[in-house]
């Protein structure tokens, strides 16, 4: 029977080594738990904010009024009136536009003047009535031009504009327009009687005699002699 050699002391340096490997191992378990836990949504960790989208931003092109107010000296309104009829109220109509780009132009009776005349003599203005003019933002494009409209009621004009004055006649005019600071424009226009309003009588239908009944002739009585 063989004889077991027994067996000496453990080296130092082998305990410190395997003390390293359980510290390590320990080390490792504990690491892996912590993100375990935090991959299931335990402890005070906290959802990340959204980042928001930045919003689109508008391209200066794309706007009507991307070179901002214009100027009274680029604006140009020209009447585009050709004939109208009197005897009522009669609407002119302008194309406003600028020299270049687009641009933002506030009309009022402050910034148009509109005047016709026949000759030298003028026939209506609207800084006499300025009320014609209505007040209203206008986008004003080089080529794309804006139309507006002014209402002349069709009479002479005086100060502080009175009702009642003489009807303007049948004939040729000019209506001359302008933004106050630009150049002005005259345009010829023909004004022609009232228009005529067709009356369409409806036609009544005549009534429709009743079949009449054969006449029936009364029964005469028979004469009595006398006895």
């Amino acid at each position: 029977m063989a004889k077991t050699k027994p067996r000496g002391k453990t080296p130092q340096w082998i305990f410190w080594v395997r003390r390293a490997i359980v510290g390590l191992v320990l080390a490792l378990a504990v690491f892996g738990a912590v993100k375990l836990v935090g991959l299931l949504g335990g402890g005070d960790s906290t959802d990340p904010t959204p980042t928001p989208s930045p919003s689109p931003s508008i391209s200066p092109s794309n706007t009507p009024n991307a070179s901002g107010p214009c100027s009274p000296a680029d604006i140009t309104i020209e009447p585009t009136v050709e004939t109208v009829h009197g005897g009522g109220p009669i609407r002119l109509t302008f194309a406003v536009k600028t020299a270049s780009g687009a641009c933002v132009w506030q009309m009022s009776p402050e910034t148009m003047v509109v005047k016709i005349v026949s000759g030298k003599d003028r026939i209506w203005s609207s800084q006499e009535c300025p009320a014609a003019i209505t007040t209203q933002e206008v986008i004003a494009r080089a080529n794309k031009p804006s139309e507006v409209t002014v209402v002349w009621n069709g009479r002479r004009s005086e100060p502080e504009c009175p009702d009642g004055t003489a009807w303007a006649r049948i004939g040729t005019y000019h209506v001359l327009a302008a933004a106050i600071g630009g150049q002005p424009t005259d345009v010829q226009f023909e004004l022609v009687g009232p228009k005529k309003t067709v009356i369409t009588k409806t036609a009544k239908p005549k009534p429709t005699k009743s079949p009449t009944a054969g006449t029936t002739k009364s029964p005469t009585a028979s004469p009595t002699k006398k006895p």
